[in-house]
């Protein structure tokens, strides 16, 4: 089964167990911790009952993560001629440079440069730069605001074609 190990992590979400065996598609042989309750071995079984979608919702959650992945690889698009990239270090790096600015305005010292995806260094004033921040802030929020979502819609449905619309 090539989805095996997805399965075993779903199940280990909702029940202590030690293992598991795979002896055909519809075949799922669970071996329980010993402190697994009986609520969370009906919640282990009812996965393994529902073998169908659950295999959906592995496919649909590797697409939204695929997705999700792409669109962080992007970048965000300023709208002014540079993209700034949104992988978390990328963020790290801006809101640090951020803050730096904003102390160092308060000193009377101009922000430092913004550096694209391109290498391209920006000089922007600190009102142009916290305009900057709010929009790439509010990007960035939405973008991953959207990714939990999708992958929280994935968990709460019931049947395929529920998952083929998310």
């Amino acid at each position: 089964m090539t989805d095996s190990y997805e399965i075993y992590k779903m199940i280990e979400k909702v029940c202590p167990i030690i293992g598991m065996s795979f002896n055909s598609i519809d075949k799922v042989e669970i071996q329980y911790g010993l402190d697994a309750t009986d609520e969370q071995k009906e919640a282990a079984q009812k996965i393994i009952s529902n073998l169908p979608i659950t295999l959906a919702k592995i496919e649909k959650l590797k697409q939204i993560n695929n997705e999700f992945e792409f669109l962080i690889n992007q970048g965000w698009d300023s709208k002014q001629g540079f993209n700034l990239g949104l992988r978390p270090e990328d963020v790290s790096l801006l809101v640090g440079l951020f803050v730096l600015a904003k102390e160092g305005s308060a000193l009377g010292l101009n922000p430092p440069p913004v550096i694209d995806t391109e290498g391209n260094s920006h000089q922007f004033t600190i009102e142009e730069l916290t305009i900057i921040m709010l929009q790439y802030g509010n990007y960035r929020a939405n973008l991953s605001q959207n990714y939990a979502s999708r992958k929280k819609r994935v968990e709460d449905a019931n049947d395929i074609n529920e998952l083929e619309n998310i």
